[in-house]
């Protein structure tokens, strides 16, 4: 237990030497400063046990940016460096590009209220308070993020009540 911990950091300090290190060989130190932190230069298999980790590092991260979950009574519009896919995702886990970002917009019934002074033939005004029920199709949560926008209750709804 105690030789498995002390190896781990071990590998840790190794990769960390190794970033260092690279960045030093570029400024041609790359002796001194790895005399400086262990030593020691490090041997090919030192060198190749860091990138691999590296690489694995760089591997996960790729694979968990991958992962995105759609709550429910949501749909997801995924968009990636600015083109929207024609399907919105359904509630669940998704495996999408890890570039992709995706925008979540309801599918529950909203209600929208509003109340307006609204004058009558007669000049007088009269308080009218309006109500909308309303709720977005699923297929077309695309088309309504790209032409509308994720807040279309303020952009749409709210001005045709007024």
């Amino acid at each position: 237990s105690h030789h498995r911990e002390k190896g781990g950091r071990m590998v840790a300090l190794r990769g960390v030497v190794l970033v260092t290190g690279l960045c030093g060989i570029v400024h041609g130190q790359e002796q001194s400063l790895m005399a400086e932190i262990i030593g020691r230069p490090l041997t090919a298999g030192e060198i190749k046990a860091g990138l691999a980790g590296t690489a694995g590092l760089m591997a996960s991260a790729f694979a968990l940016r991958s992962l995105r979950v759609v709550p429910p009574a949501r749909v997801g519009v995924v968009s990636v460096l600015g083109k929207v896919a024609k399907e919105p995702l359904q509630p669940g886990l998704h495996v999408v590009n890890p570039l992709s970002s995706v925008t979540h917009l309801s599918t529950k019934t909203m209600l929208f209220e509003q109340a307006n002074d609204v004058p009558t033939r007669e000049g007088v005004m009269v308080r009218l308070d309006v109500a909308v029920l309303f709720h977005i199709d699923p297929s077309r949560a695309p088309h309504i993020f790209m032409t509308i926008g994720e807040n279309f209750v303020q952009t749409i709804i709210a001005p045709e009540v007024a």
